[in-house]
């Protein structure tokens, strides 16, 4: 048998690779960390909520310690801001800046870019069966019992 998780991480590597080519080519020099995009990412879908620090460690599976580091770091570059509560003076809420709204619309734009070379030569047909297989590992992977 293959030893797909092999042949998946380097895909995986090749679009982050390939994906942080095109941002950089396609935004200015302050250009976001991956772990800061995904960041911006969770804060842009989130948008209507009040997300805390808290909110985005347990959301995003990042330890306490890097995430103040990384909210520190965009907080300088002016990605996010940190508001407080009405109803809790000890909690913030992070929201995103003007320039972390660029930031996400061409990420948005880089990432369709990215999808139209991915399936490059590949048939309608292969890419809806390519779907339903990652559909099934997906639901394999959630099984409580294994």
């Amino acid at each position: 048998m293959e030893n797909l998780t092999d042949e998946i991480k380097i895909l995986n590597m090749a679009i982050i690779k390939r994906l942080f080519l095109l941002q950089k080519k396609n935004v200015e020099s302050s250009l976001p960390s991956p772990l800061q995009f995904r960041i911006i990412t969770f804060l842009e879908e989130n948008k209507e909520k009040d997300i805390s620090q808290k909110d985005l460690e347990l959301n995003l599976n990042i330890s306490k310690a890097a995430i103040s580091e990384v909210l520190k770091t965009m907080e300088k570059k002016g990605i996010v801001k940190r508001i407080q509560f009405l109803n809790d003076a000890r909690k913030n809420k992070i929201v995103l800046s003007d320039k972390s709204m660029k930031f996400y619309q061409q990420m948005i734009n880089d990432i369709q870019i990215l999808n139209e070379e991915l399936i490059y030569g590949i048939s309608k047909k292969q890419l809806l069966e390519f779907k339903k297989v990652i559909k099934i590992m997906q639901k394999n992977l959630k099984k409580e019992d294994i």
